[in-house]
């Protein structure tokens, strides 16, 4: 038999079945009505808004209302598990109408008559709204229930309560029960109507259907093969949302509805919306359920999709599917319009597809997994490609089953058992319980794959879940071949359904450990209430009931004066950390029966919830334990804690690792060291400074066994023995870090005005604003802070603290938290001195930023000049007024621009024009700007910025300008430079430093020279190598020119008596290119080496390139941005085998330091033939010359020209270039690596 054949042989008998079922309820009358019994629900949602404890309803008299209530099968009675929709239900007869469907009817009293509602609300009797007749819903599954109620157009404004109550006709009425099982008391579902409150609800507004511009064009389907037949658009009304519950979906062409299997609703990215249809009715729809609703707002798009059967499916035939009527979108749409709408005919081929089979892989066991558990398996099945072709499966989909809810299972996964992968994690369950995802795999013919599903427990105790791949007779897959492109139906093989291992969520669990709140090894005291451990009670899936928790205490009696029992610990408790209650006790402490330590036995019940919650153990200790005497708590055993489950009632052993022990508490008595930190340090301070803090203490309570609470504080002033004076000091208060941030953000006294006498210690006293408790073991930090008088007397000294030996008085006032008993402490000195002055200074120095000599571009902006390191000693400083000068250069000079941070952090930047030379005077604190600040004792950057001219072109800036920025300090009158120290809110007349950067050249454009490795280290003797090899490349600012270059080279016999090593025939190279041509290659006596010309031979000396052939005058011309590479090649001879290493290395060679600013024109400097180009000033003398290894230019000169004469006579030379040719100063790289070659 065929799969075909198979499937719908399943089907034939899924219908005998539930028709044999129905007969049964057909019983012939004169038989006994079968009473199937009633079956339990859980509420899940309803219609209205939620006002309180009731769902409201405001509608008039007359007003239609569309109702719903959505409920969760939690059946667990064998003959009632699975509720069946109205028509899957044969007739019992006119005796019992409606036997055995799910409906909802009135209640209190049951089946009663409201007379404010309209008898058309009913669907029967005056007390049944509606019947459910949708597909079979097995539990855990969700059904919903809609009608719409009309208020009778009597009924007077008023409020009313309309109670229901689900209903199985004629078996009985429903037991509402929660997510756990639990049954409810009062089953009652309940609206609160309010007529005369308005229109009817809800307002959803209208519902169109269209046909999307998307939806699929007339095609070919095969047999077996599966399509989008149609893409629908719903849109909702403007502002509205509409829930569509129920689709009728309707066939019509030239084929039968036997033809079309597996109808159903997709979205856009292929996730599927409620069910698949089984078949169709008479009128020829398939019924796809959506529980819960779907919720359209604005416009959403849809497939229809369906498949046609493999077998008896006659070529040829036509379908097309649509929404034949605005009634077949079942919603709560105050209208439904747009309807008939239809897609495109799909015709049948006979073509032989391929297949795609889904098997059972395996069984899975019930693991019983607890709340908690991840990735506990629930489905387990192989999906095989039939032998016709390969198939990609785009989508797999698979159904929640079972009695849990969606939000009880989580993180749904798809396991590639396969290959060891994940294929993805669906987060949550869809709201209708699906887990979809989008895989792309690939099987070849006859090729298979193993999946699994995967899932994490977050709650659900008592409950089940599994995962169903098949729904209905719809394998979840979506596949298609690869080689004919149509669209597979999977089938699932044998008798398997496609439901995996059903999964029972385990009864709670309690998991007991020491919580990280739990004390430290600290000290405790002889009072009540003292804390030895806190325990962390993990509890998961379900509340536990707790009635027994038994404590032991080891107590060690430090060789004491009195022996400690366990008659000294009473009261025990144990306490919720986070509410501070009293979960149980208090008990007194026993004798333990199985060691010598002290138990404490709780037998009062109390509740936890799941979660973690702290549970703490407190206790008196009595008075003979002693300083030094020890006590550990801990629950030693699992078997020491009685817990059941709330929901379940079933027993739970606590897991975890025993014993749960608590840390070591040392018996102490309370203590106090107060301590003056020295912060801040011996130093000055300025007169008129505010807030200032004098000192910094700890209150410390390291050593205490009970916290310590201060009342009170008095602070001391230990002055000099002449000019200090604790009257100079004003508005003083003490502030506190009280949650140890290093932040001092509390105030905790009143603001006081301090007294004294010059020369005299003095003290001011604080009576708190609140008291400071100082926990054991730890510390509070405060501070002294108050104001000085700007006429306070210059070198006065103050030291400030709590040092009770060093002034009397200073001291605080405390008692134990626990004891109430004072606490007589103890004080610690160490406050630094501190100076009063009548201001303080400012400091500048050139910042590590500062450019080194170098080259500026003309007509570019926001070139750096010069950082300054501006520091301030003793008092913070605003600057609002700064100046500068500028070189002989300034004419170059376009702007400079400041930049600065001022007293917020933030960046400001002031722009001055320059005219002139000196006394550029910056107005900072102008045009909404703020002042530079440098912070007391510490120091902030300034930077300055130049923008320039261009060269040429009428513009003042000049070839070869040297810029240079100084800072200037005008001593005299404060007109250039002004400073406002923060305490004396003044300017301090200060005076700084005047310093300078350094000097900066500027040009139209510049080279940069790197050396390129010429791909060989070793020397082909007595063949033509490449020696040396580098680039030029030109600034992007503009071309350059070159006249020039010197070559440094060593050739060495490494062992210095065997060989005649030498370099001869060069060669200069521009790229591929041989450019010797176009040049003179010369060695320093400006004699030629190129071929037929002389060598150089062992030793060391330079050789040059000049763009000089032969009495040519020329230039090597590189544009704006662009790089050439060079290189210069030479016969090598005479080098020795490679056991003496001879080599020969090559670079070029730069200036040291910059030419005399007035040599800008070429010259040849020596007498004899050939160029050896060098710089000279514009009256040409010999006198003047000066040498250069290489020359260049940026081309600024109006008429650049690289003209120049060899001297051969000695004489004088003019020369004739143009004015903007220098030397390789500062030319980056210069000079470059050596490249070496070795024999």
């Amino acid at each position: 038999m065929s799969n075909t054949v198979l499937r719908n042989t399943s089907k034939a008998l899924a219908w005998l079945m539930a028709t044999s079922m129905a007969v049964a309820f057909a019983a012939p009358q004169a038989l006994a009505f079968e009473n199937l019994g009633t079956f339990r629900y859980q509420w899940i949602a309803q219609s209205g808004t939620v006002e309180g404890p009731a769902h409201v309803v405001r509608a008039n008299a007359g007003d239609t209302v569309n109702m719903s209530l959505t409920i969760r099968n939690r059946s667990t009675n064998p003959q009632a598990l699975t509720m069946y929709g109205k028509s899957a239900l044969l007739s019992e007869g006119p005796s019992y109408p409606n036997a055995h469907a799910v409906g909802i009817g009135t209640s209190h009293p049951r089946d009663n008559v409201p007379a404010w509602l309209d008898a058309s609300s009913f669907a029967i009797n005056g007390n049944r709204f509606a019947y459910y007749d949708g597909a079979a819903v097995n539990p855990g599954q969700d059904l919903t229930l809609t009608w719409t109620a009309k208020i009778a157009s009597s009924a007077a404004n008023g409020t009313y309560d309309l109670y229901t109550e689900v209903v199985r006709e004629f078996d009985g009425w429903a037991q509402q029960v929660t997510a756990g099982g639990r049954a409810i008391a009062s089953g009652d579902i309940f609206w609160r109507f309010i007529i005369g409150g308005g229109s009817a609800e809800p307002a959803t507004g209208g519902l169109s259907v269209g046909i999307s511009s998307g939806t699929p064009a007339a095609s070919t389907v095969a047999y077996g093969g599966n399509a989008n037949f149609t893409k629908i658009t719903l849109t909702a009304a403007a502002g509205a949302t509409v829930k569509v519950s129920q689709l009728y979906v309707t066939r019509d062409g030239l084929s039968a509805d036997s033809d079309i299997e597996n109808v159903k609703l997709v979205k856009a990215d292929g996730v599927q919306v409620g069910n698949t249809a089984g078949g169709f009715n008479a009128n020829h729809q398939a019924q796809i359920f959506i529980t819960p609703a779907l919720e359209i707002t604005g416009s959403q798009d849809f497939y229809l999709r369906a498949g046609f059967i493999s077998t008896g499916t006659t070529s040829g035939l036509t379908a097309r599917l649509g929404i034949a009527s605005n009634a077949d979108i079942v919603s709560n749409a105050t209208s439904v319009n747009g309807a008939p709408v239809y897609g495109n005919y799909m015709t049948t081929v006979a073509v032989t597809i391929g297949s795609l089979a889904m098997a059972q892989d395996g069984t899975i066991s019930d693991s019983t997994p607890d709340v908690g558990d991840t990735n506990v398996i629930t489905n387990a099945f192989k999906l095989t490609a039939g032998s016709t072709e390969p198939v990609l499966i785009e989508r797999i989909t698979v159904l929640k089953s079972g009695t849990t809810e969606t939000a009880d299972t989580n993180n749904i996964e798809l396991w590639d058992v396969t290959h060891n992968v994940s294929l993805g994690t669906a987060t949550s369950w869809s709201a209708d319980g699906k887990a979809s995802w989008a895989v792309n795999l690939t099987l070849g013919k006859g090729d298979s794959i193993r999946l699994r599903t995967q899932l994490d427990i977050v709650d659900g105790v008592g409950l089940t879940i599994t995962t169903d791949a098949v729904d209905g007779s719809d394998v979840l897959v979506t596949g298609k071949g690869t080689s004919y492109g149509f669209y597979i139906t999977p089938t699932a093989t044998g008798s398997w359904n496609g439901l995996g291992g059903t999964q029972t969520i385990n009864s709670g669990s309690l998991t007991i450990s020491k919580s990280a709140s739990t004390p430290p090894t600290s000290n405790i005291t002889v009072a009540d209430n003292q804390l030895l451990t806190v325990f962390d009670f993990d509890v998961r899936g379900e509340s536990v009931r707790i009635s027994a928790v038994h404590v032991d205490v080891t107590v060690t009696d430090f060789n004491g004066s009195t022996v400690v029992t366990y008659a000294d610990l009473t009261n025990g408790r144990l306490v919720d950390m986070a509410t501070g209650n009293i979960l149980s006790g208090p008990v007194d402490g026993s004798a333990d029966g199985t060691d010598p330590d002290e138990e404490f036995d709780f037998t009062n019940t109390f509740v936890l919830p799941v979660g973690i919650s702290k549970v703490g153990f407190k206790v008196r200790l009595g008075t003979d334990f002693e300083a030094s005497d020890t006590l550990v708590a801990a629950i030693d055993a699992a078997a020491q804690v009685t817990a059941k489950g709330i929901i379940t009632n079933n027993s739970i052993v606590p897991g975890g690792t025993y014993g749960v022990t608590g840390n070591t508490q040392t018996v102490k008595a309370g203590a106090l060291v107060l301590r003056d930190l020295g912060v801040p340090t011996t130093g000055n301070v300025v007169a008129g400074v505010q807030d200032f803090t004098w000192a910094t203490m700890s209150l410390d309570a390291t050593a205490s066994g009970e916290d310590v609470l201060i009342s009170a504080i008095t602070v001391g002033d230990n002055v000099d023995a002449t000019t200090g004076d604790m009257g100079d000091l004003y508005n003083a208060e003490l502030w506190a870090d009280l949650d140890n941030n290093g932040s001092y953000e509390t105030k905790i006294s009143s603001t006081e005005q301090p007294d004294g006498a010059a020369g005299t210690d003095d003290t001011q006293a604080f009576t708190l604003t609140q008291t400071i408790r100082v926990p054991k073991g730890g510390s509070v930090k405060i501070i002294f802070v108050a104001d000085l008088s700007a006429s306070a007397t210059t070198g006065g000294q103050h030291a400030i603290g709590l040092f009770d030996d060093v002034v009397t008085g200073a001291d605080v006032t405390a008692t134990g938290a626990d004891t109430g008993t004072a606490i007589a402490e103890t004080d610690v000195t160490g406050a630094g001195t501190i100076t009063v002055q009548a201001n303080g200074s400012i400091a500048v120095a050139v910042g590590a930023d500062t450019p080194e000599i170098g080259v500026v571009i003309a007509n570019s902006n926001m070139n750096r000049m010069l950082q300054m390191r501006w520091s301030a000693t003793d008092d913070a400083y605003t600057v609002n007024k700064v100046a500068f000068d500028l070189s002989a250069g300034y004419d170059s000079v376009k702007n400079l621009i400041v930049k600065y941070k001022n007293v917020d952090g933030v960046e400001e930047s002031v722009t001055l024009a320059i005219g002139s030379q000196n006394d550029h005077v910056f107005q900072l604190n102008a045009g909404g700007r703020k002042g530079f600040w440098i912070p007391k004792n510490s120091y902030a950057f300034m930077d300055v910025y130049a923008d320039t001219y261009p060269i040429g072109g009428g513009y003042p800036a000049d070839f070869r300008d040297i810029l240079d920025v100084s800072l200037s300090v005008d001593t005299s009158n404060d007109d250039e430079f002004e400073a406002i120290g923060l305490s004396t809110l003044d300017d301090d007349n200060l005076t700084v430093t005047g310093i300078s950067a350094n000097d900066q050249y500027l040009y139209k454009s510049k080279p940069t020279v790197t050396y390129v490795p010429v791909g060989t280290s070793t020397i082909a003797n007595g063949s033509d190598n490449a020696i040396f090899s580098f680039s030029v490349t030109a600034d992007a600012a503009g071309e350059i020119a070159l006249k020039e270059i010197t070559f440094g080279y060593d050739i060495i016999d490494n062992v210095g008596t065997n060989n005649t090593p030498y370099a001869g025939t060069f060669t200069f190279w521009r790229g591929s290119t041989d450019i010797t041509g176009t040049v003179s290659v010369l060695n320093s006596g400006g004699t030629s080496i190129e071929t037929g010309g002389s060598t150089l031979a062992e030793g060391s000396g330079t050789f040059h390139v000049v763009w000089d052939q032969a009495g040519t005058d020329s230039e090597e011309s590189i544009g704006l941005g662009a790089t050439k590479t060079y290189t210069v090649k030479a016969t090598l001879a005479g080098f020795s085998t490679p056991a003496d290493d001879d080599y020969i290395r090559v670079r070029v060679d730069g200036e040291a330091a910059a030419p005399t600013a007035t040599y800008v024109y070429m010259t040849d400097i020596d007498d004899s033939a050939g160029l050896d180009v060098g710089l000279n000033v514009s009256t040409g003398e010999d006198a003047t010359e000066e040498a250069a290894a290489f020359v260049w230019s940026d081309v600024s000169a109006i008429n650049h020209l690289y003209t120049l004469a060899d001297d051969t006579n000695g004489g004088t030379d003019v020369p004739a270039s143009s004015a903007d040719w220098t030397s390789g100063y500062l030319i980056k790289n210069l000079p470059t690596a050596y490249s070496q070659l070795t024999a």
